[in-house]
């Protein structure tokens, strides 16, 4: 069991946010689906411009039951905070052969805790929210998939583990840190700021989501004016030992 679980946390932690299903033949084990709804890789503005009607439930059941038999895979619902379904919603859409479990970002803590709450037996739930890595951990969560895991693994892995552990005041005092920059980056520019993260660690820096504009320099310094020793702390945190 705990092989299986930590198979789902890996590959779920290297597709994070992914919204298509991937074909078995291309080696995936998993795929996490969002309702059509969602308006996955939709900017703010087309969102706002053209909002979505919510699907009826029957047609979001048959959707994901269809899906889940045509790929062949575990198939994990993505619960986005657009999502107009219900807890139990989610929970019937949870008993359709071959869905596994959920991915719960739900801006509402709440919303997670009633479904963490009722799972049905055999079923896992990943968190979805950053923010609250731990208090989700706390409540029974199965691992996390998110945004900032790409950029701060080491630090993720071990505010999951040490929360699991039941070493509260180490795993908050991680959860704080971490929060502190995701403010900082989401009130200067979230997709720029964690472009600007990417960039500093040599990596790739073209963000995933719509709208993908692209910092400049003048952005890059300022950002790390403000976020100073701490991104420094959590870029290099589990290189050399724990901080």
């Amino acid at each position: 069991m705990k092989k299986w679980l930590c198979r789902w946390m890996l590959l779920l932690l290297l597709l994070p946010g992914c919204g298509g299903a991937p074909a078995p033949e291309a080696g995936e084990d998993a795929a996490p689906i969002p309702a059509p709804e969602d308006g996955i890789g939709l900017c703010a503005t087309q969102l706002e411009a053209e909002p979505r009607p919510p699907m009826e439930e029957e047609i979001l059941a048959a959707y994901y039951r269809a899906v889940a038999a045509a790929s062949g895979l575990d198939t994990i619902i993505y619960h986005t905070p657009q999502s107009s379904q219900t807890v139990e919603q989610v929970l019937e859409c949870l008993e359709i052969p071959g869905v596994t479990g959920v991915k719960s970002s739900s801006n509402d803590f709440f919303f997670t805790i009633r479904l963490l709450a009722e799972l049905p037996q055999g079923k896992i739930l990943f968190n979805g929210k950053d923010e609250y890595t731990v208090p989700a951990a706390v409540q029974g969560a199965h691992g996390g998939i998110g945004m900032w895991a790409n950029v701060f693994p080491a630090a993720y892995a071990d505010m999951y583990r040490l929360a699991k552990a039941g070493s509260f005041r180490e795993a908050f005092a991680l959860q704080t840190k971490l929060n502190e920059l995701c403010c900082t980056a989401v009130s200067m520019g979230l997709l720029p700021s964690f472009s600007c993260i990417l960039r500093c660690q040599g990596r790739w820096d073209r963000v995933f989501r719509a709208p993908a504009a692209q910092p400049d320099e003048a952005f890059c310094r300022a950002f790390l004016e403000r976020t100073g020793t701490l991104l420094e702390e959590l870029c290099t945190y589990g290189k050399g030992g724990r901080t």
